[in-house]
């Protein structure tokens, strides 16, 4: 399953598996049940339960399986115009980038 970030909710079976890709920095939330999460370039695996979150932390392939029916909530990265506004902000002389909010 391929997802076009924005906040999704979904209940997911249990072995239900979600695909994400180039989802770096965004927020998956376990709102029931039991998910396992492993993501490509990381040794670690991470099982959330309800009420437990984790980011997103690179682009690579991110696996998320229910080991029992659940639902599940996933925010979006932060978005381009951020990433924009951040490098705009970089351009700028020390002095006048710290007048503007941090991204």
């Amino acid at each position: 399953m391929k997802i076009d970030f924005g906040p999704s909710s979904f209940s997911l079976p249990r072995d239900g598996v979600v695909h994400l890709e180039d989802a770096e920095g965004a927020s998956v939330i376990c709102l029931s049940g039991a998910l396992w999460l492993t993501q490509e370039g990381r040794e670690d695996d991470v099982i959330l339960h309800p009420g437990e979150s984790l980011r997103v932390a690179n682009d690579g392939l991110t696996l998320i399986t229910a080991l029992r029916d659940g639902e599940l909530h996933i925010i979006e990265p932060r978005s381009e115009g951020h990433e924009l506004w951040r490098r705009a902000a970089a351009l700028l002389p020390d002095p006048l980038s710290r007048l503007l909010p941090s991204m």
